[in-house]
């Protein structure tokens, strides 16, 4: 995921898939990802398995020059979780941090 996302983010390929990758941090289920100390990017994804759930945010940033390829993977028991939800919000206290001024 880590290594496909910092193609998009590159742009070897489709820049429409930079956008939409923009777009899930400001108007969908990513939104706790995204941080007024600058412009990020990415995606959450869930995977059940075995009665527990693995989530994942994989993001960069900043979103015109990317910098930084951050992936986040949180495992939880017994509880229905969203990637771009939960590991997004760590990812963007991750960009927090490192943008601090």
């Amino acid at each position: 995921l880590l290594a496909l996302v910092n193609k998009i983010a590159a742009n070897i390929g489709n820049d429409s898939l930079k956008s939409a990758l923009r777009c899930a941090v400001t108007d969908t289920i990513g939104m706790k990802a995204n941080t007024d100390k600058t412009e990020v990017a990415g995606a959450g994804t869930t995977k059940p398995e075995d009665g527990s759930y693995w989530v994942e945010f994989c993001g960069f940033f900043p979103y015109d020059n990317p910098q930084y390829f951050i992936i986040v993977g949180i495992h939880k028991e017994d509880i229905l979780v969203n990637g771009g939800a939960m590991a997004g919000d760590v990812f963007k206290e991750i960009v927090n941090y490192i943008m601090w001024d």
